[in-house]
């Protein structure tokens, strides 16, 4: 097996230079989820036209957004292949369920909002889980 290149702080810094931006170095970290949109969205934007990989503009903050699309790029280059960004911890929890279809889920304690997503989970299947308290 051939070895792993190397990571420079060269490119954890600028392994997003693709990705148009504003004048900063590398992405802010913030915690915001609304931002202002440069125009308003129309027709001639249409979405079949949109590279959710490199957008030229972020079409809803939860889907695209500066700082998530920007962490992507550079969390792909550290693991030499893609990475996805949530907008929280339950958005990622509740994906990785829908993704993994489990027929048991066994779980005790733990947050209350991952019992929740399970939850949900369980009315769009219309199946049951039984929990291990």
């Amino acid at each position: 097996m051939s070895p792993k290149p190397t990571l420079s702080g060269t490119d954890l810094l600028h392994g997003d230079h693709d990705v148009p931006k504003g004048l900063e170095v590398s992405p802010a970290i913030s915690v915001s989820t609304t931002f202002r949109a440069p125009r308003p969205w129309s027709e001639d934007d249409g979405l079949k036209d949109l590279d959710p990989w490199n957008p030229e503009r972020h079409v809803y903050s939860r889907y695209t957004q500066d700082v998530s699309t920007r962490a992507e790029k550079i969390l792909s280059k550290i693991n030499q292949g893609y990475a996805l960004t949530y907008a929280s911890g339950l958005a990622s929890a509740y994906a990785a369920v829908v993704h993994l279809a489990p027929k048991r889920i066994a779980i005790t304690g733990g947050y209350h909002g991952c019992h929740m997503v399970i939850e949900m989970y369980q009315n769009s299947r219309q199946e049951r889980f039984s929990s291990l308290t």
